[in-house]
């Protein structure tokens, strides 16, 4: 992995920057059912225990990966028809502090398992996109979705890396490679019983990212 000398803040997406998941994640399902039987003409079974076997199938926690790779379809395809429309029909709701990221030094980066294309045009919608110097979603050709660690050898790392999630899982391994782990949870979604070891700071909002500095 490329090191360079200076600070880099790593951001997940889903959850970190915004809340609302599951309906997005609910009205992107409608439309991949849709496209799959309307425009492939494919029998497809969207059901939960179908996505997790899939999801098992393939060895990725992205269900649009595990589709693609099981029907052998378009990748870009996929996003452009069903995961871009939905966001014409949504309200995105930023996280605490979602503004405060733009006075952050150093630089930052995108790292999520949504498709990169889709995570472009949801940080712009949000009116972020302009924060950070590069985005790093899931591609046609790179599939690796966090906890892999493909995906995070992805990041081109500084002299202090410091990344932010809402699902300390993924905070495991930027752990062991020495990275700083901030865990922002969502306030309405389960918790370990007890506070996770990988885990250096705990926010509740992303303007107490700047006492980090």
């Amino acid at each position: 992995m490329r090191r360079n000398e200076e600070l880099v803040w790593v951001f997940d997406m889903d959850g970190t920057l915004y809340s609302n998941v599951e309906l997005m994640w609910h009205e992107t399902l409608k439309e991949m059912l849709k496209y799959f039987r309307d425009e492939l003409h494919l029998p497809v079974d969207l059901s939960l225990a179908e996505q997790d076997r899939l999801r098992d199938k393939w060895n990725t926690r992205q269900t649009t990966v595990a589709y693609f790779n099981e029907f052998n379809l378009d990748f870009d395809k996929i996003v452009e028809a069903t995961h871009l429309p939905i966001l014409d029909m949504l309200m995105m709701e930023g996280r605490t502090g979602l503004h405060s990221i733009a006075d952050l030094p150093g630089r930052k980066i995108v790292l999520t398992n949504s498709p990169e294309a889709f995570a472009h045009a949801l940080l712009k919608k949000l009116g972020i996109h302009q924060y950070f110097d590069e985005v790093l979603g899931i591609r046609g050709d790179l599939q690796h979705a966090k906890p892999n660690p493909l995906s995070y050898a992805r990041v081109v790392t500084g002299q202090r890396t410091i990344m932010v999630e809402d699902w300390e899982e993924n905070l495991r391994l930027p752990h062991i490679n020495g990275w700083t782990t901030v865990w922002f949870p969502e306030s309405d979604k389960p918790r370990p019983t007890t506070f996770p070891t990988h885990v250096h700071h705990e926010i509740q909002s992303l303007a107490e990212l700047a006492n980090l500095v």
